[in-house]
């Protein structure tokens, strides 16, 4: 059986991700659902992200691939693919591969992942410079599960949901998940209000924002 892919990624409610390489929220409890998760798994990301994690350094306890462009690139502990196809013959025994960044590999990956476990900080970031395309708009996704995510490190709540690729049925080793019948029908928007941090909460379930292209962005480092 080929493997799962999946991505996790933490935004806000504009479907942030980052600025400048670093997280659009930062969220401690995201952190160790990020961990939880892709603990023990293969792992694929950009560049770039790889250069935002702690020292430039692999994560541990997950087998590390990069893609990227740079013929020359290579680093210890990391596996190196320059192609898509190159990491799909990489992870053919795998049974599960987590996507985490940038924007540009999220964006296409996304195509093959069946699931997305994503985190949603209720705040906006008005300086992002990187995205994850709006699931709540995709006609492709459908909101599978959602829960309490904890608060960010400036007390902005956040929100824990899990899409489905519309057909898409959950593994026996995937949490959680139901099958998408139907959305989850979703409060209206709440009043923004400024945080400390500069970005801006907005006590939110709804989802929206550009879906636009951007350079990549790291994901959270570990």
């Amino acid at each position: 059986m080929k493997p799962e892919f999946r991505t996790i990624v933490s935004v806000t409610d504009d479907w942030a991700i980052g600025c400048k390489g670093r997280l659009s929220a930062s969220n401690r409890a995201d952190m160790r659902l990020f961990k939880e998760k892709t603990w023990g798994h293969t792992v694929v990301m950009g560049r770039k992200t790889l250069e935002t994690l702690p020292g430039g350094r692999p994560l541990p306890g997950r087998r590390n691939i990069v893609l990227t462009r740079d013929e020359s690139f290579a680093r210890e502990g990391v596996e190196v693919a320059h192609r898509v196809s190159q990491i799909l013959s990489m992870v053919a025994d795998d049974d599960l591969v987590w996507v985490i960044g940038g924007e540009s590999v999220y964006r296409t990956f996304l195509p093959l992942c069946s699931a997305c476990d994503v985190t949603v900080n209720h705040a906006l970031c008005p300086k992002a410079d990187a995205w994850f395309p709006n699931l709540d708009t995709h006609p492709g996704w459908c909101l599978s599960k959602r829960g309490p995510g904890g608060e960010t490190d400036v007390g902005v709540a956040s929100e824990y949901r899990v899409y489905r690729q519309r057909g898409a049925l959950p593994r026996p080793h995937c949490r959680g998940g139901r099958h998408p019948s139907r959305r989850v029908p979703a409060p209206s928007r709440q009043p923004v209000l400024e945080t400390p941090a500069g970005i801006r909460r907005t006590g939110s379930w709804r989802s929206g924002g550009p879906d636009r292209q951007r350079a990549p962005a790291g994901p959270r480092p570990r």
